[in-house]
């Protein structure tokens, strides 16, 4: 039986037999088939589609259309600012068109039996889940979802990651998809040195080390996803803050000295001699630190074998080795430590990735 998901939530196999079925919810205030009620809807709970720290994503139909949307709950009352906060956000989002931007459709707001209900349109699956279940795209997949998220509306996530990117319709529109919670977001203003925002594995060297942060740390994230579709697995997987750190200084070279002077957790991970920065060993580091790294360097992902068509010609492997050694120079830029120094939304729209002009008049016989 296939696992029924929404905004990156796993229905487990436990729940598979709830529709149908009047099983009470522990943590909502509703049955499954029981009506839940807004000021303008009748809505019919069809299903527990996952649950959270926040509260329960439910499935409903709605009894006036016939309508199948998703209910985000709010069960946790100490979450309830946090769930105003990204109404506001979803407002302000709706208000500039938020579909042209490939953002989740939020519909409506509303409260039932005091718990905070965020209506959305339901989606597929997010990216995670469509790698576990198919082989990692291809950069020719790849390019149209970067594609999708290069258009800015002034807000900044705060937490991109493959499970809050959803495919639309994974069997219909494979490659059609929109970015979901925004319970994190915040304008450029809000973002204060120091705060903690992004998802371990996508948290830029700026935020591990309490620099000022700016949109740029949604590029970061981005760059970050986009290797780990090509991959299949996360380019990063550091376990704590220092991990973290130790996986990108080897990686992609040592942090600037402008990042690490302005830091205010630099003195956390680094150790300063003679005006130098150098990384603390594990010795020195009281959080534990598994060494883990997925690559030495970037430039390893131009060595590293992925999966390639049936039948390509000689031609072929020579415009997609062209194709993959553009693709690597767009995340470097996607990567850079210095946020002043990383590529911008308008940059990346105009790299030869995007726009294919790599492939302008080299390769004619080529699919």
């Amino acid at each position: 039986m296939p696992v029924k998901t929404w905004l990156g939530k796993v229905l487990p196999s436990s729940h598979s037999s709830v529709r149908n079925q009047r099983m009470e919810c522990s943590t909502l205030p509703v049955t499954v088939e029981c009506q839940i009620s807004s000021p303008t809807c009748e809505y019919k709970m069809e299903e527990v589609l996952g649950a959270g720290s926040f509260g329960e994503v439910v499935q409903c139909r709605k009894l006036s259309s016939g309508e199948t949307v998703a209910l985000k709950v709010i069960k946790d009352s100490s979450k309830m600012e946090e769930a105003k906060d990204e109404e506001r956000v979803l407002i302000e989002l709706k208000a500039r068109g938020s579909d042209r931007y490939n953002i989740v459709n939020w519909n409506d707001s509303f409260t039932f039996q005091g718990q905070f209900c965020l209506e959305f349109e339901k989606l597929d699956m997010n990216l995670h889940q469509l790698l576990k279940c198919r082989l990692p795209l291809s950069l020719m997949e790849i390019r149209p979802v970067l594609q999708q998220f290069l258009k800015s509306v002034g807000i900044v996530h705060c937490d991109l990651k493959p499970d809050n990117i959803m495919v639309v319709d994974h069997l219909q529109l494979p490659l059609k998809v929109k970015v979901i919670d925004f319970g994190l977001a915040l304008h450029t203003s809000e973002l204060s040195r120091g705060t903690t925002v992004q998802s371990m594995w996508y948290r830029c060297p700026e935020v591990l080390l309490g620099h000022e942060c700016n949109e740029a740390i949604d590029v970061w994230s981005l760059g970050c996803i986009a290797v780990e579709l090509l991959l299949g697995h996360s380019l990063f997987d550091g376990c704590d803050e220092y991990s973290m750190l130790s996986q990108i200084n080897t990686m992609l070279g040592k942090l600037p000295a402008s990042l690490l002077n302005a830091g205010i957790f630099t003195s956390c991970f680094f150790r300063k001699k003679a005006k130098k920065w150098r990384l603390k060993n594990r010795a020195e580091i009281i959080t534990a630190y598994d060494g883990t790294q997925p690559l030495n360097k970037l430039s390893d992902l131009l060595e590293a074998r992925f999966v390639r068509p049936i039948n390509c010609t000689d031609e072929d492997r020579r415009a997609m080795q062209c194709d993959l050694e553009i693709f690597v120079d767009l995340v470097a830029s996607m990567l850079l430590m210095s946020p002043q120094k990383r590529a911008r939304p308008c940059q990346i729209l105009e790299h030869k990735f995007i726009s294919m002009s790599h492939f302008d008049g080299k390769f004619p016989n080529s699919a």
